[in-house]
Parts: structure tokens; sequence; C-alpha cells
């Protein structure tokens, strides 16, 4: 048995021997290991002229802490704002532990009495209207160096985009009108100028979201 500064470290048996002990009641506390739960007990044992003769077993176990994380989940497209209800499956060493963890009104989930191991969150749902990451692993690993602190991972999402198409007629004829100039607005600021095309069409893609309308302009001559 190792013997340093006074303190005995069990081999890599999990062991420790003492032997000459002189009489007297004596017990061993432990220096818990990293990542393990603190027991803080004392184990005791005598030598005497009743236990001189044999050897004293003592057994100790110990339980590994658990684990905890928080993911937080943002919207990209708004300032990183929290994003809720969006689903998330776990799992640990490549096995589903469930796929049903929603985000809260912070944008947050929150898991505790993690075993030891190698976890991932994987998005599966989000609100209408953000696009799916279905390839991002959020991955965190629970052992005895980071079991202690609550690990945390993050992801954003971004928002579809809008697209619209405007067409301008005649309102007698029905015929479609090129060339007629419409500046496009987005929450009451100018957005950009469109030109109707030759089918008296105008598509602008690519929007965010917003409340926009359309005002026009220059209209054809005639």
């Amino acid at each position: 048995t190792e013997h340093i500064d006074g303190k005995y470290v069990t081999d890599e048996k999990g062991e420790i021997k003492v032997s000459n002990l002189p009489w007297g009641d004596y017990y061993f506390i432990e220096e818990t290991p990293l990542g393990y739960v603190e027991t803080n007990n004392k184990y005791s044992f005598s030598v005497n002229q009743n236990t001189v003769g044999s050897e004293q077993n003592i057994s100790v176990s110990n339980s590994k802490k658990l684990g905890k994380v928080e993911l937080t989940k943002t919207d990209k497209d708004n300032n990183d704002k929290p994003l809720a209800n969006v689903t998330f499956a776990l799992y640990k060493d490549d096995v589903l532990v469930d796929d049903d963890y929603k985000t809260d009104q912070n944008g947050k989930i929150n898991v505790e009495n993690l075993a030891w191991g190698n976890y991932y969150f994987k998005e599966i749902k989000v609100p209408v209207g953000y696009t799916l990451d279905i390839n991002t692993k959020l991955e965190f690993v629970i052992n005895a160096a980071t079991v202690s602190e609550t690990q945390y991972v993050s992801m954003g999402n971004t928002r579809y985009l809008g697209n619209v198409e405007l067409l301008k007629s005649d309102v007698q004829t029905g015929e479609a009108l090129s060339n007629v100039i419409f500046k496009l607005y987005k929450d009451d600021v100018y957005y950009g100028s469109y030109t109707t095309s030759i089918d008296g069409k105008i598509t602008a893609q690519n929007l965010p979201w917003g409340a926009y309308y359309f005002i026009e302009t220059q209209p054809r001559v005639g």
C-alpha cells in the first residue's frame, strides 16, 4: 500500500493494507475521489487482545455524483432572444434517453441527475416559421472532472424568409402593366423600389419577418 504524507492510497484493486499496528482504537477518514459523493464517515476498528491475531476488513463504497446540463435556445434573427417550445432529444452514449425535452419561456432546458457518460442534444421540432437543424449535436460530457458543475450548451435558430408577388393590371381591360414603379415599406420604413416586369409582376424574395406594404410611386404613362 502506498503511503504518502501520512495518508494511505488505494492500489489498483481498490485496497489498502496496513500491518504492524500497535494495540489501540483506529479509524480511517476518506478523502473522497474527484466526482464522487463525499461521505465524511469514520471507518473504525480496534487492535487488541481479541483482534490482534486476525486481519480486520473494512469495506467502503462510493457513489458517483450525478451531473446536470442547461441548454439555451435563441432566435438568431431577433437579437438572440430566447426561443420557447423547441423540442430536443437527449442521447447518452448514442442511446436515446428522452425525445421530449422542450425549451421554456426563457429558451432553456434543464436536466439533472445524469449518470456519467457522453451526451448530446439533437433538435427535432421547432416553432412554425423557423428552420430545423437536424445535423448539429450539442455535445457535453459528464465525468469525474465535470460532474460537479452545470454543463452549458447553446444553439440559435434562423427564421425562414418570405416572398411576395405583386401583379399590376389595367382595371378595365385586365392587361398586365409593365414599367410601373412601386416602393416597398417594412414596418413603415422604406425597404426598396421595384418595377413591374413585362407581365406586370413584381417579385420580392428573401424578406425578413415584418409588416409590409407597397405604394405605387410612378404609374405607366397613359
